[in-house]
């Protein structure tokens, strides 16, 4: 039968945790000699952002809008490819439409999007990343 009793577990004493103990132990006296060298300097804390509430809701109507978008060409992809019979035509359609409602949708929350000052800083970071690093965002 096991015993459910552990044993604790036997001290490193070995010359390797020796030696690791010895360079955390210098670490330490180095790291403490370059912090008595050089006081921190201080630094002030960033003053927070106020929210750009128009940005944030322009932003969630946008990913509103394509996930609307998206589950609208789902939908349309399944009726078109699956579904047959009698009413085939009426129910494409009828997705063809609701794809259209939400591609139109998902266009105007970009325009709408795109104006907002969030959006141009966004664009600001983008076209500066594509000058220096030569690829696109």
């Amino acid at each position: 039968m096991f015993s459910t009793v552990q044993q604790e577990a036997a001290p490193t004493t070995g010359a390797a945790s020796q030696r690791v103990r010895d360079a955390l132990a210098r670490l330490d006296a180095t790291l403490a000699q370059l912090a008595a060298r050089s006081p921190g300097r201080q630094v002030a804390p960033a003053a927070p952002l106020p929210p750009d509430l128009v940005s944030q809701a322009a932003y969630s109507e946008l990913c509103l809008a394509q996930s609307a978008k998206f589950d609208a060409d789902q939908a349309f992809r399944e009726v078109r490819d699956n579904a047959h019979g009698p009413g085939h035509e009426g129910r494409e359609v009828a997705a063809r439409l609701a794809q259209e409602a939400a591609r139109s949708r998902y266009a105007t929350a970009a325009k709408a999007y795109a104006a907002t000052p969030r959006a141009q800083l966004e664009a600001r970071i983008r076209a500066r990343h594509n000058a220096r690093h030569g690829t696109n965002l």
